[in-house]
């Protein structure tokens, strides 16, 4: 979900061709983007049985987003206790007891769409769910949109604005990490957020 701004070395967005604020060389921020993801996942290790890894390929790092999840994937292909997602989709799903989690960039699909996309996606388990969330990233903005068929949230970027937003007049409120707990049965049933910035 963008987590390198860039995606090579030419500093641009891949489709649109934005010059991006780059403060480093690509592969010094690609080796700390991964060894940050492997930290994180070994510390999950420590709490929790089984560690899901998902990674959603952003617009900024559309071939880099493969790229980590091909390290992630290679570093912990002998750990049973984590399971990383291997498909290239843009939309994945988590499956959670009667809980069911969708997991989107944003730059596609949009948010009112993510209800009726799931039930098409899951038809052979959607009714057996009945707690249903969607995760989205690319418009960087706390966000909500309750349909009837799943609750769809956006999430604020952790990182300062680079160049480009802040000549466009972006401005937002520091940025946000989440941690949402979700029940078999319940659905959501705790949130913390941490401020950055």
């Amino acid at each position: 979900m963008d987590l390198l701004e860039v995606d090579d070395y030419k500093n641009m967005t891949p489709k649109s061709g934005n010059i991006l604020s780059v403060d480093s060389r690509y592969p010094k921020i690609l080796r700390a983007a991964y060894e940050s993801l492997i930290y994180a996942i070994n510390k999950a290790l420590e709490k929790h049985e089984i560690v899901y890894f998902y990674n959603i390929a952003g617009n900024h790092d559309i071939s880099t987003g493969d790229a980590i999840r091909e390290v992630i994937r290679v570093a912990f292909m002998n750990n049973p206790r984590v399971i990383v997602d291997e498909t290239p989709r843009r939309i994945k799903y988590h499956i959670h007891g009667s809980t069911a989690i969708q997991f989107a960039h944003g730059d596609g699909m949009r948010m009112h769409q993510a209800g009726e996309v799931m039930a098409h996606d899951l038809q052979a388990i959607f009714s057996n769910t009945k707690n249903r969330y969607a995760h989205f990233g690319h418009t960087h903005k706390d966000a909500v949109v309750d349909s009837r068929l799943c609750r769809a949230e956006s999430h604020r970027n952790i990182a300062p604005l680079n160049d480009w937003a802040y000549a466009h007049g972006y401005r937002r409120s520091p940025g946000t990490m989440k941690s949402i707990t979700y029940h078999v049965d319940r659905g959501e049933v705790s949130r913390q957020t941490f401020n950055i910035g």
